[in-house]
Protein backbone atom coordinates (compact mmCIF):
# COMPACT_ATOMS: atom_id res chain seq x y z
CA UNK A 1 0.00 0.00 0.00
CA UNK A 2 1.08 3.61 -0.48
CA UNK A 3 -0.08 6.90 -1.14
CA UNK A 4 -0.67 9.26 -3.73
CA UNK A 5 3.33 10.19 -4.09
CA UNK A 6 4.36 6.31 -4.48
CA UNK A 7 5.93 6.69 -1.34
CA UNK A 8 5.36 2.79 0.46
CA UNK A 9 4.02 2.83 3.88
CA UNK A 10 6.09 1.77 6.38
CA UNK A 11 5.72 -2.38 7.08
CA UNK A 12 4.15 -3.48 10.13
CA UNK A 13 6.12 -6.31 11.66
CA UNK A 14 5.74 -8.28 15.12
CA UNK A 15 8.61 -7.79 17.33
CA UNK A 16 9.45 -7.49 21.09
CA UNK A 17 9.24 -3.77 22.80
CA UNK A 18 9.83 -4.21 26.58
CA UNK A 19 8.61 -7.79 27.77
CA UNK A 20 6.33 -8.43 25.17
CA UNK A 21 5.13 -9.15 21.64
CA UNK A 22 3.83 -6.38 19.61
CA UNK A 23 3.15 -4.61 16.45
CA UNK A 24 6.22 -2.86 15.08
CA UNK A 25 7.22 -0.18 12.48
CA UNK A 26 10.76 1.61 11.17
CA UNK A 27 11.10 4.96 12.55
CA UNK A 28 12.95 5.49 9.17
CA UNK A 29 10.18 3.93 6.61
CA UNK A 30 7.92 5.99 8.53
CA UNK A 31 10.14 9.30 8.03
CA UNK A 32 10.49 8.37 4.02
CA UNK A 33 6.50 7.89 4.26
CA UNK A 34 6.02 11.45 5.63
CA UNK A 35 7.91 13.08 3.52
CA UNK A 36 9.96 15.07 6.74
CA UNK A 37 12.39 17.79 5.45
CA UNK A 38 15.03 17.19 8.30
CA UNK A 39 17.36 14.28 8.46
CA UNK A 40 16.01 11.21 9.89
CA UNK A 41 18.40 11.55 13.51
CA UNK A 42 17.46 14.93 13.88
CA UNK A 43 13.55 14.77 13.46
CA UNK A 44 13.72 11.32 15.46
CA UNK A 45 15.40 12.60 18.78
CA UNK A 46 13.76 15.83 18.81
CA UNK A 47 10.38 14.11 18.61
CA UNK A 48 11.04 11.45 21.10
CA UNK A 49 12.37 14.39 23.34
CA UNK A 50 9.43 16.68 22.76
CA UNK A 51 6.52 14.40 23.04
CA UNK A 52 8.58 12.19 26.00
CA UNK A 53 8.49 8.96 24.25
CA UNK A 54 10.25 6.08 26.73
CA UNK A 55 12.72 3.24 25.62
CA UNK A 56 11.68 0.08 26.29
CA UNK A 57 8.18 1.04 26.30
CA UNK A 58 7.28 3.23 23.02
CA UNK A 59 10.06 1.94 21.11
CA UNK A 60 13.28 0.51 20.94
CA UNK A 61 17.01 1.37 19.74
CA UNK A 62 18.99 -1.75 17.80
CA UNK A 63 21.98 -1.08 15.92
CA UNK A 64 22.36 -1.28 12.69
CA UNK A 65 25.83 -1.96 10.77
CA UNK A 66 24.27 -2.42 7.30
CA UNK A 67 23.21 0.84 7.09
CA UNK A 68 25.89 4.22 7.36
CA UNK A 69 24.43 7.80 8.33
CA UNK A 70 25.90 9.73 5.28
CA UNK A 71 24.81 13.05 6.13
CA UNK A 72 27.24 13.77 8.52
CA UNK A 73 31.02 13.97 8.54
CA UNK A 74 32.86 10.66 8.14
CA UNK A 75 31.13 9.20 5.78
CA UNK A 76 29.72 5.67 5.74
CA UNK A 77 29.05 5.14 9.52
CA UNK A 78 27.07 3.02 12.16
CA UNK A 79 23.36 4.17 12.50
CA UNK A 80 21.12 2.56 14.29
CA UNK A 81 17.32 1.75 13.68
CA UNK A 82 14.15 2.88 15.90
CA UNK A 83 11.43 0.07 16.39
CA UNK A 84 8.36 1.82 17.32
CA UNK A 85 4.83 0.82 18.65
CA UNK A 86 2.09 1.85 16.26
CA UNK A 87 0.63 4.05 18.94
CA UNK A 88 4.00 5.60 18.93
CA UNK A 89 3.73 5.56 15.03
CA UNK A 90 0.39 6.91 14.78
CA UNK A 91 1.57 9.87 17.04
CA UNK A 92 4.09 10.90 15.25
CA UNK A 93 2.29 10.90 11.84
CA UNK A 94 -0.46 12.59 13.61
CA UNK A 95 1.97 15.75 14.81
CA UNK A 96 2.99 16.29 11.32
CA UNK A 97 -0.39 17.72 10.62
CA UNK A 98 -0.52 16.81 6.75
CA UNK A 99 -2.02 15.00 4.10
CA UNK A 100 0.88 12.53 4.06
CA UNK A 101 0.61 11.94 7.98
CA UNK A 102 -3.10 11.48 8.42
CA UNK A 103 -2.76 8.47 5.51
CA UNK A 104 -0.23 6.95 7.55
CA UNK A 105 -1.93 7.14 10.56
CA UNK A 106 -5.24 5.85 9.04
CA UNK A 107 -2.87 2.85 7.43
CA UNK A 108 -1.67 1.84 10.93
CA UNK A 109 -5.62 2.14 11.86
CA UNK A 110 -6.39 -0.11 9.31
CA UNK A 111 -3.23 -2.48 10.42
CA UNK A 112 -4.31 -2.70 13.72
CA UNK A 113 -7.62 -3.30 12.70
CA UNK A 114 -6.88 -6.26 10.14
CA UNK A 115 -4.76 -8.04 12.72
CA UNK A 116 -7.48 -7.85 15.76
CA UNK A 117 -10.10 -9.08 13.40
CA UNK A 118 -7.65 -12.02 12.51
CA UNK A 119 -6.95 -12.49 15.84
CA UNK A 120 -10.58 -12.80 17.70
CA UNK A 121 -12.05 -16.39 18.04
CA UNK A 122 -15.15 -16.19 19.55
CA UNK A 123 -14.61 -19.42 21.89
CA UNK A 124 -18.38 -18.71 23.79
CA UNK A 125 -20.00 -19.97 20.40
CA UNK A 126 -18.01 -23.23 21.51
CA UNK A 127 -19.96 -25.61 24.15
CA UNK A 128 -17.76 -26.66 27.14
CA UNK A 129 -16.78 -30.30 25.37
CA UNK A 130 -15.65 -28.78 22.34
CA UNK A 131 -13.98 -26.26 24.21
CA UNK A 132 -11.73 -29.03 25.84
CA UNK A 133 -11.39 -31.07 22.94
CA UNK A 134 -10.17 -27.92 20.91
CA UNK A 135 -7.67 -27.28 24.18
CA UNK A 136 -6.18 -30.71 24.37
CA UNK A 137 -5.55 -30.93 20.66
CA UNK A 138 -3.42 -27.15 20.79
CA UNK A 139 -1.66 -28.12 23.79
CA UNK A 140 -0.60 -31.60 21.92
CA UNK A 141 -0.40 -29.69 18.16
CA UNK A 142 1.43 -26.47 18.84
CA UNK A 143 4.35 -27.39 20.61
CA UNK A 144 5.46 -30.12 18.25
CA UNK A 145 4.68 -27.16 15.49
CA UNK A 146 7.35 -24.78 17.50
CA UNK A 147 9.93 -27.91 17.92
CA UNK A 148 9.39 -28.25 14.13
CA UNK A 149 9.58 -24.80 13.34
CA UNK A 150 13.10 -24.45 15.01
CA UNK A 151 14.29 -27.52 13.33
CA UNK A 152 13.89 -25.97 10.17
CA UNK A 153 14.59 -22.96 10.59
CA UNK A 154 11.26 -21.81 9.20
CA UNK A 155 10.58 -19.68 12.40
CA UNK A 156 9.81 -16.40 10.95
CA UNK A 157 8.46 -14.83 14.29
CA UNK A 158 10.44 -14.92 17.26
CA UNK A 159 8.93 -14.01 20.60
CA UNK A 160 10.73 -13.35 23.37
CA UNK A 161 13.28 -11.13 25.51
CA UNK A 162 16.93 -11.34 25.27
CA UNK A 163 19.23 -11.61 28.16
CA UNK A 164 19.88 -7.82 28.28
CA UNK A 165 16.68 -6.87 28.42
CA UNK A 166 15.95 -9.48 31.61
CA UNK A 167 19.22 -8.11 33.18
CA UNK A 168 17.11 -4.86 32.73
CA UNK A 169 14.27 -6.44 33.81
CA UNK A 170 16.28 -6.95 37.17
CA UNK A 171 16.83 -3.49 37.73
CA UNK A 172 20.22 -3.02 36.37
CA UNK A 173 20.42 0.02 34.03
CA UNK A 174 24.29 0.83 34.28
CA UNK A 175 26.15 -1.72 32.59
CA UNK A 176 29.67 0.03 32.68
CA UNK A 177 31.88 -2.35 33.93
CA UNK A 178 29.78 -5.25 33.75
CA UNK A 179 31.73 -6.61 30.25
CA UNK A 180 30.06 -10.46 29.59
CA UNK A 181 27.28 -10.49 31.75
CA UNK A 182 24.58 -10.76 29.12
CA UNK A 183 26.47 -14.18 28.51
CA UNK A 184 26.68 -15.22 31.83
CA UNK A 185 22.93 -14.67 32.61
CA UNK A 186 22.29 -16.42 29.00
CA UNK A 187 23.97 -19.90 30.03
CA UNK A 188 21.54 -19.23 33.18
CA UNK A 189 18.35 -18.63 31.35
CA UNK A 190 19.15 -21.51 28.99
CA UNK A 191 19.65 -24.34 31.47
CA UNK A 192 16.37 -22.88 33.79
CA UNK A 193 14.39 -22.84 30.38
CA UNK A 194 15.68 -26.88 29.99
CA UNK A 195 13.93 -27.67 33.21
CA UNK A 196 11.25 -26.37 32.69
CA UNK A 197 10.97 -27.94 28.67
CA UNK A 198 10.59 -24.34 27.20
CA UNK A 199 12.59 -24.10 23.69
CA UNK A 200 14.91 -21.16 23.29
CA UNK A 201 15.70 -20.30 20.31
CA UNK A 202 17.99 -17.68 17.86
CA UNK A 203 16.94 -14.42 16.73
CA UNK A 204 19.19 -12.56 14.42
CA UNK A 205 20.42 -8.95 16.36
CA UNK A 206 22.31 -6.64 13.96
CA UNK A 207 24.68 -8.58 12.95
CA UNK A 208 24.87 -11.37 15.31
CA UNK A 209 22.86 -14.16 16.43
CA UNK A 210 21.95 -14.37 20.30
CA UNK A 211 18.88 -16.72 22.34
CA UNK A 212 15.58 -15.59 22.94
CA UNK A 213 13.71 -16.19 25.70
CA UNK A 214 10.38 -17.05 27.30
CA UNK A 215 9.49 -13.84 29.07
CA UNK A 216 6.99 -15.80 31.67
CA UNK A 217 9.86 -18.38 32.07
CA UNK A 218 12.46 -15.82 32.50
CA UNK A 219 10.40 -13.64 34.92
CA UNK A 220 9.89 -16.82 36.86
CA UNK A 221 13.58 -17.77 36.90
CA UNK A 222 14.36 -14.00 38.63
CA UNK A 223 11.78 -14.61 41.32
CA UNK A 224 13.22 -18.43 42.14
CA UNK A 225 16.85 -16.50 42.39
CA UNK A 226 18.27 -14.64 39.54
CA UNK A 227 17.67 -11.73 40.54
CA UNK A 228 20.07 -11.98 43.64
CA UNK A 229 22.20 -13.66 41.42
CA UNK A 230 22.60 -10.69 39.18
CA UNK A 231 22.86 -8.54 42.41
CA UNK A 232 25.80 -10.45 43.16
CA UNK A 233 27.87 -10.54 40.12
CA UNK A 234 27.22 -7.24 39.72
CA UNK A 235 28.61 -6.37 43.27
CA UNK A 236 31.95 -9.18 42.30
CA UNK A 237 32.39 -7.23 38.86
CA UNK A 238 32.20 -3.80 40.55
CA UNK A 239 33.96 -4.51 43.28
CA UNK A 240 31.92 -4.60 45.90
CA UNK A 241 32.82 -8.19 47.26
CA UNK A 242 30.01 -10.32 48.04
CA UNK A 243 27.20 -8.45 49.63
CA UNK A 244 26.28 -9.24 53.03
CA UNK A 245 23.12 -8.33 55.65
CA UNK A 246 24.61 -7.87 59.05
Amino acid sequence: MSDSTNTPFPVVREGVIGAGLVQTTDARELHACLGVGRDFTTWVKKRIAQYGFAEHVDYVVIDSPNRGDRSGRGGDRRSVEYHLTLDMAKELAMVENNERGRRARRYFIEVEKRAHEAAAIDMNALGGMVKRIVAKQLSEVVPALVREQVATGHNAVIQGVSAGQVIEMAGVTARKGLRGLPRWVSSRLYRFHATKGVVVRLASLGSRQAYVFDPMVSREWLMEGGRAEIEQKVAERRGQGVLRLV
